[in-house]
């Protein structure tokens, strides 16, 4: 079961990079998931919009993620990744990312999404202030 939800979770991270959000809802978790990101609280009910704005600042096709440590222990996942994609003002969105997946019966019920805020602010808020 570890390993079949460690890649249910790739393939979770891997959809949102190709930007089908709601598709990557629909097809991991359950009815009742719930999306926790640190500076931002739960966000479910908006990641589909805030990724689409998000999304109009890259040159390509979305940050790529490259894994750098897994912890798999039950129910949950936990990913240590880095994140890197360019932006179409000449600056690179590069962030460290810990995300902690927990299953129920092979899908995520709850996915708790920790970064470099204050990257994250420097980096899109001027550029969403104008959006």
């Amino acid at each position: 079961m570890e390993d079949r939800n460690f890649q249910t979770a790739q393939r979770f991270l891997a959809r949102n990079r190709d930007g089908a959000v709601a598709d990557s809802i629909k097809e991991h978790c359950t009815d009742d998931f719930v999306w926790w990101v640190a500076g931002y609280g739960e966000v479910q009910n908006t990641i589909g919009v805030s990724s689409k704005l998000l999304r109009s600042h890259f040159t390509g096709v979305g940050a790529t993620f490259t894994i750098r440590g897994v912890t798999r222990e039950g129910d949950r996942v936990a990913i240590e990744a880095e994140a890197s994609t360019p932006l179409k003002n000449g600056t690179v969105y590069h962030n460290r990312y810990h995300f902690l997946f927990i299953f129920q019966d092979g899908r995520i019920v709850e996915l708790r999404e920790y970064h470099d805020t204050a990257h994250a602010r420097d980096i899109w808020t001027p550029l969403l202030n104008r959006a």
